[in-house]
């Protein structure tokens, strides 16, 4: 996960073993990495390319991690990141009914979206409820 987060692992707290909770996922993968890739490896721009892609999640991550509503369903300092090459995992606990939480999962995921777009990286996925475990 790109830099030190302020939120904690709701699937790791320390007086519990890891476990399942019922949680809104997201899954995304980078469109057209597989080719940026490769033309930041034939022009020797491996190191920019990371670069970029970690400077794109840092920002999103800062995005989701700023809580600046006392009234928004999902809390934004309990939720697990993790990304992997062209992978990105996000998983919130619901503590509510899962109505609200996912539709601020859609308004939250525009900006993060948004964030990943104004560095020239274009996502695609899909949202999910159930059981989840997301480790880091």
């Amino acid at each position: 996960m790109p830099g030190k987060s302020k939120s904690r692992n709701p699937y790791e707290e320390d007086e519990h073993p890891p476990r399942l909770l019922r949680s809104v996922v997201i899954y995304m993968d980078v469109l057209g990495y597989t080719e940026m890739a490769q033309r930041a490896y034939d022009t020797g721009n491996q190191e920019i390319f990371l670069r970029q892609l970690y400077e794109a999640l840092e920002e999103g991550q800062r995005w989701l991690s700023d809580d600046d509503s006392e009234t928004w369903p999902l809390d934004r300092n309990r939720y697990a990141l993790k990304a992997f090459t062209d992978n990105i995992v996000i998983g919130w606990p619901v503590r509510d009914n899962a109505e609200s939480e996912l539709g601020a999962t859609f308004s939250m995921l525009t900006f993060f979206q948004l964030q990943m777009v104004n560095h020239g990286f274009f996502l695609r996925g899909a949202v999910s409820l159930g059981d989840a475990y997301v480790c880091r």
